[in-house]
This record gives structure tokens, C-alpha cells and sequence, in this order.
């Protein structure tokens, strides 16, 4: 059994398709990897989730969002 790094993924909740975003917020914060998880399993278990999107940050927090077209997350607040 092989090691996965330990991995900080922000799941963002996509905004509804019928608006044509590509935005959306960020709803989870999930730590992947280490040596409880066998590489054989997806360091990604929400990616096949519709409406939803994974993607790796160690600044991301709870309501970011991720920003239209450009794919940046950002806080609202700045």
C-alpha cells in the first residue's frame, strides 16, 4: 500500500448550470491523503459529484468563491 501525500482540497458548490456560470462557492474543506489512504483509492471522492468541483488550495475557506470564467478562488471580502 502506497502513501498519498496529504492533499488540502476546497469542494466548490458550482452555481446552477441554466446561469451559465462557471463560478461558485466553496462549501467543504477536505484533507486527503496520508497514511490512511491507500493510492488505489481517488484523491478526488466528490469529482464525479454533479454540481460540485474539487480543487486543491492551502489558502481556500469556507464561502470563497471561486471566480467566474478566470477558475480563481478568492474571499468575497477582498
Amino acid at each position: 500500500m502506497a502513501i498519498i501525500p496529504k492533499q488540502r482540497i476546497a469542494l466548490v458548490k458550482l452555481d446552477p448550470i441554466e446561469s451559465n456560470s462557471t463560478g461558485g462557492v466553496v462549501e467543504k474543506i477536505i484533507i486527503w491523503g496520508g497514511d490512511t489512504n491507500d493510492i488505489s483509492h481517488d484523491p478526488y471522492p466528490y469529482k464525479n459529484t454533479p454540481g460540485y468541483k474539487c480543487i486543491p488550495s492551502d489558502e481556500a475557506e469556507l464561502g470563497w468563491i471561486l471566480q467566474d470564467k478566470t477558475g480563481i478562488l478568492r474571499d468575497p471580502n477582498s
